[in-house]
């Protein structure tokens, strides 16, 4: 299929924020959208992705964007169209006593806006995941409507949702340049040909600042690499319905079907490994095996015995304050950007994808106001809250 000659708005980048944003312009009437994919739908990040929705957060306007996201993947099919394999699993989240304070903030915010979330005693804790040491816990938090979704089956929905309302969708199509015409964007050029447009929508994920380069400008964002494993579960530790997060190592246990058990350390972004986006190893590395058995033995001691299933990695795009940026270029007319989700993107790329829509259209956004998202933020040092870390902690 070849290139259009011209398009309203080119999006860069086949992940989940560059399919839902196709469907969301296309069902808001725009006519010519096209999307362009080096390589194919979900093949970077978000393909790795756990694709959790984890319902807290730091900033209030990300909680409401994560509410209607998660609402939006509980009704998934009906809403959009598609199964995309959510399991509703919930969530619970415990700390100990010094960390009380920082619980009770994330547990009040999500309740603010309207997130089911309720304290529950450690004895119920128990009861609910057998198996599990609670020495040193203190106070857990249960998000009873959260869960995981197949973030392939996600983005081709959206992709699939999005051609039927006329979006051209390329894949194994790489931009090469972004030509500026008076200040403004005139042209995509790419190794298939070069499309007239006068917007352009940066999301290349991990790849977003060689995006901005073409145009001249910085993209604050640092790839990173983060690593999981996978075990099977001994026989004595039956599998659990809620995703847990325990706060004393920071570890997420998520089980998964075929009795396996999914564990990722959170803290990692603390100490990140800066890598090169095009290069970056596609497993875990032993050191991570070695503490993830560790550190899980130490929540459930069962899993001492467990037997290692596999690794993986997740690409992280990094912003300096871990919350993405949502603009329209100050320096670029009709450059947007829909960049920087540092591993929380899939749990809102349903919203973040319309509202992108309704900012490329209109100028302005209904659910939150994207403003405070912009790259300014970083000129001026004022940075949001961290969206990984309340109190020092990590809650990925």
């Amino acid at each position: 299929m070849d290139l259009p000659n011209t398009a309203e708005v080119v999006i860069i980048g086949g992940g989940v924020m560059g399919a839902s944003t196709a469907y969301h312009l296309a069902n808001l009437g725009v006519k010519k959208v096209v999307l362009l994919e080096k390589e194919y739908l979900a093949s970077g990040p978000t393909g790795k992705s756990l694709a959790n929705v984890r319902p807290y957060h730091a900033v209030e306007e990300t909680v409401r964007i994560i509410k209607k996201a998660n609402e939006i993947y509980l009704n998934f099919d009906e809403v959009v169209g598609g199964d995309i394999e959510f399991r509703k699993l919930g969530r619970i989240w415990a700390e100990p006593d010094s960390k009380r304070l920082v619980i009770e903030a994330a547990v009040s915010l999500s309740q603010k806006v309207g997130i089911k979330a309720e304290f529950i005693s450690i004895e119920d804790l128990e009861g609910i995941m057998p198996g599990l040491n609670t020495d040193g816990l203190d106070v857990a938090a249960r998000f009873p409507d959260a869960g995981y979704s197949n973030p392939g089956a996600v983005t081709v929905a959206y992709a699939g949702r999005a051609k039927e309302l006329g979006a051209k969708i390329y894949e194994e199509t790489r931009v090469t340049g972004i030509e500026i015409e008076s200040g403004k964007v005139g042209y995509v050029t790419t190794d298939k040909g070069r499309i007239s447009t006068p917007k352009v929508l940066n999301c290349a994920g991990i790849w977003a600042p060689q995006i901005g380069r073409m145009v001249g400008i910085d993209i604050p964002i640092v790839p990173i690499r983060g690593q999981g494993v996978i075990l099977r579960l001994p026989w004595d530790l039956p599998p659990f319905t809620p995703i847990f997060h325990d706060g004393r190592t920071d570890y997420i246990f998520r089980c998964e079907p075929e009795n396996l058990i999914n564990m990722v350390d959170t803290l990692e972004i603390l100490k990140p490994e800066v890598v090169d986006p095009d290069t970056m190893p596609d497993d875990s590395d032993e050191s991570i095996l070695v503490k993830a058995l560790e550190k899980g033995s130490s929540t459930f001691p069962a899993l001492e015995r467990g037997s290692y299933r596999g690794g993986y990695y997740c690409a992280y795009d990094i912003t300096p304050d871990e919350s993405p940026i949502i603009e329209e270029s100050d320096d670029v007319k009709g450059l947007y950007n829909l960049v920087g989700w540092g591993g929380l993107g899939m749990q809102q790329a349903p919203v973040a994808g319309e509202l992108m829509a309704e900012l490329i259209i209109t100028g302005k956004t209904s659910l939150v106001d994207v403003s405070l998202f912009g790259s300014q933020r970083f000129k001026e040092n004022t940075p949001l809250p961290s969206a990984w870390l309340f109190g020092e902690i990590g809650i990925h």
